[in-house]
């Protein structure tokens, strides 16, 4: 990948089938990008670029850079794998945000507030296409109803918090002692009406040129605070925290991993991220 300092670390343990290089080729998307940023607290922001069909033909994991605009490199590492593939048109990702700094321990706990914890405003995966084309039929799927909204300019559902019964339980309180969730369960805005509701598990799709490109994550009521959004220029996934949530403590040597699927079909074809959502839990 040449537009990130990025270094390769074998790995055989694929969930997915995998199809032979001549298959990939077929398969793989040569002109749409893979945007990777995170903003901190403190305002710094960190951000890189790579081209998707190097990110989905890779093998192993890959660690990505992210460098902030004097070429500083974040203080958290970013890996990303290839899973292989569920079906002809949905490819796997694994992503894993780590903090590699050590933690200071104070009085042998492992406290909120420590040194060492990084606090993330905000951790972003975007897809868009590599000359800038626009995105139509925006549209979104709750797996558990089969529902679907469509929109004109924009989809943007927000799990802010388990939607359930104890969504404000002091298991989520923070480092200053409270639970700063800011409302239960979900909002989901197209254009500019908004529904909401306890847990949704949500695809989100949109057409560009003749390919409909759709995006998802395993378990995404579960992995609350996070965000999938659509407009006309690009798809999105905020994890971890957003610019509407309060900011995420990832603590000295703690990590996360998401499991996010791709999904690319001819224009207005049936997808299958239903089926890999079912199949993956």
């Amino acid at each position: 990948m040449d537009s990130a300092s990025t270094f390769l670390r074998c790995s055989h343990n694929h969930k997915y089938l995998l199809k032979t290089t001549s298959e990939q080729s077929m398969l793989i998307p040569s002109n749409w990008n893979l945007d990777l940023s995170i903003t901190f607290s403190d305002g710094n922001h960190y951000y890189q670029q790579l081209k998707l069909n190097d990110v989905l033909s890779g093998k192993g994991s890959v660690q990505v850079e992210l460098l902030d605009k004097n070429g500083i490199v974040a203080p958290v590492q970013i890996w990303i794998q290839s899973l292989g593939y569920d079906s002809e048109t949905v490819h796997v990702l694994e992503y894993t945000i780590r903090n590699p700094s050590p933690m200071d321990h104070p009085n042998g706990n492992w406290d909120l507030g420590a040194a060492g914890n990084l606090l993330i405003e905000s951790c972003k995966l975007q897809l868009s296409h590599t000359s800038r084309l626009s995105f139509s039929d925006l549209n979104a799927t709750a797996v558990e109803t089969g529902d679907v909204v469509n929109a004109n300019d924009s989809i943007v559902i927000h799990q802010a918090s388990s939607g359930g019964e104890f969504w404000k339980s002091h298991n989520h309180i923070d480092r200053n002692g409270i639970v700063p969730l800011p409302f239960k369960g979900y909002r989901l805005v197209c254009d500019a009406q908004e529904n909401s509701g306890n847990r949704i598990t949500p695809i989100l799709r949109a057409t560009c040129e003749n390919q409909t490109v759709g995006l998802t994550v395993k378990d995404f009521w579960q992995n609350f605070p996070i965000k999938l959004q659509a407009n006309e220029d690009h798809l999105s996934l905020e994890l971890l925290s957003s610019t509407e949530d309060p900011p995420a403590e990832l603590q000295g040597g703690e990590q996360k991993t998401f499991e996010i699927a791709i999904e690319f079909t001819e224009a207005k074809a049936v997808s299958s991220l239903t089926d890999w959502i079912e199949q993956a839990d």
